[in-house]
């Protein structure tokens, strides 16, 4: 074999070098992209639905969640109206009768045993989102005081650091609150105004109060009683009221953008709001149907990020006494002693009786509810259940060191992109070696 054919063989190894190159990064490029397209593909099927269609949920398999444990509090006397899961893992519960001047904050750690307990003097208007933890570490409650909005400011031990009060037309009382982004709160409730007929008398109020308890702006959402807010993506609000089902948008100076509402009728009843992660919304509550002589059903109704209904779903007759939005972009909600679980397109995933109110996902994918404990035949005292794991939930990821970028169930596309890609430039350095090798060897021949 003369050097020209091995000149050619050697020509023709590097020129193989180079297409194993461009073949493999095609195949890297494609594949990631293909990766992507599927997950995107997943959760824009995800978002499909017919409108206002009257279909129950669909059957799953899923078992609901074992309880891992329950508790009873039988010094906390009145009604559950709130629970959150506190940043060192515990509880805190927030308890009061309706009307009464005095309310309670019970603290526990993550086992439900007692850290301390706390009565406050106020008065707990309503059934909503009246406690939430505080980027300090404390405590923020929304409370009614000689009809006025009230906000107490609490450390982590319960200990009353400040209260203040803000005034608005008529009656006052204070029905939510939220942290805003810059440091601040938001509290949500209810004014009156002399009106016919009496019901259109009640005014949705939303107050801005800096990290000091300083009024900002207050804004006039028009009647129908409030229920629950959230401050959206874009540094605005959404607020949710009776009894049209309505959802009212607003900017982040209080500006009302946009308002709609899901129903024609007025027997109706809302209780939550969160935002998806698309930006839209999620609502929950209940909606009369006319079937069976007519009756009101849990309902979750899903909207776009402009408000536009994309579907809804029943579950069951009843009231949607709160929603959350789970970790899967699901949503969990409390409807009359029921917790029902439902997939991102509403569908039922499972259910059980728990005589919960209020319901919140916890840390290790399980839940926690707050029911009320009847102590004897005129008191009800707290109660704390945790449950397990959520059975619908991916499996927990293992323990790891490794940055959330690369975690190859949270971006697939990546790694098989970086192992196509070292496969790729082994081989072209292998091959891309050898051809040099031979046009080397083969040049120092001829001199």
């Amino acid at each position: 074999m003369n050097h020209s054919i091995f000149k050619r063989l050697s020509s023709l190894m590097i020129i193989f070098a180079i297409c194993a190159v461009y073949f493999f990064y095609t195949i890297e490029v494609t594949t990631a992209i293909s990766v992507q397209l599927d997950t995107k593909g997943l959760i824009n099927d995800s978002l499909k639905g017919e409108i206002f269609v009257a279909s129950q949920p669909s059957a799953s398999n899923i078992s609901a969640p074992s309880i891992a444990w329950s508790k009873a509090y039988p010094d906390i006397t009145g009604y559950d109206r709130w629970i959150l899961q506190t940043t060192d893992g515990g509880y805190l519960l927030l308890w009061a009768n309706y009307g009464d001047s005095v309310f309670s904050l019970l603290k526990t750690d993550f086992s439900g045993n007692p850290q301390w307990n706390q009565s406050y003097s106020a008065e707990i208007s309503g059934y909503s989102q009246n406690v939430i933890q505080t980027s300090d570490g404390g405590y923020a409650v929304a409370a009614t005081y000689q009809n006025s909005f009230l906000l107490l400011k609490i450390d982590e031990l319960g200990t009353q650091q400040w209260n203040k009060t803000y005034t608005v037309p008529g009656s006052g009382h204070a029905r939510a609150i939220i942290q805003t982004q810059d440091g601040g709160y938001a509290l949500l409730g209810t004014g009156t105004q002399p009106a016919t007929p009496p019901e259109s008398s009640v005014v949705a109020w939303l107050v801005k109060i800096d990290s000091q308890g300083n009024e900002e702006w207050a804004q006039n959402l028009g009647t129908n009683s409030p229920k629950s807010l959230v401050q959206t993506s874009d540094g605005g609000y959404a607020v949710v009221k009776d009894f049209l089902f309505e959802l009212v948008k607003l900017d982040s100076n209080g500006t009302v953008e946009w308002s709609r509402t899901y129903v024609d009728r007025d027997k109706n009843a809302v209780s939550s709001v969160v935002q998806t992660s698309d930006g839209g919304f999620a609502l929950a509550g209940y909606m009369w149907r006319r079937i069976d002589g007519g009756n009101a059903y849990a309902a979750l109704v899903r909207t776009d990020a402009y408000g536009v209904a994309e579907w809804v779903q029943y579950y069951g007759v009843g009231f949607a006494d709160s929603m959350i939005k789970t970790s899967d972009e699901g949503f969990a909600l409390a409807c009359n002693g029921r917790l029902v679980k439902a997939d991102v397109n509403g569908s039922e995933q499972w259910e059980i009786l728990s005589g919960a109110s209020y319901v919140v996902q916890t840390t290790d994918g399980g839940y926690a509810l707050s029911a009320a404990v009847k102590i004897n035949d005129n008191e009800w005292g707290a109660g704390l259940t945790k449950l397990d794991r959520d059975p619908a939930l991916p499996p927990a990821s293992p323990t790891s060191t490794a940055s959330p970028t690369s975690n190859p169930e949270s971006n697939p596309s990546e790694f098989i992109a970086v192992d196509v890609a070292v496969a790729a430039v082994f081989i072209a350095i292998v091959v891309a070696t050898a051809g040099l090798g031979v046009l080397l060897y083969f040049k120092k021949r001829k001199h």
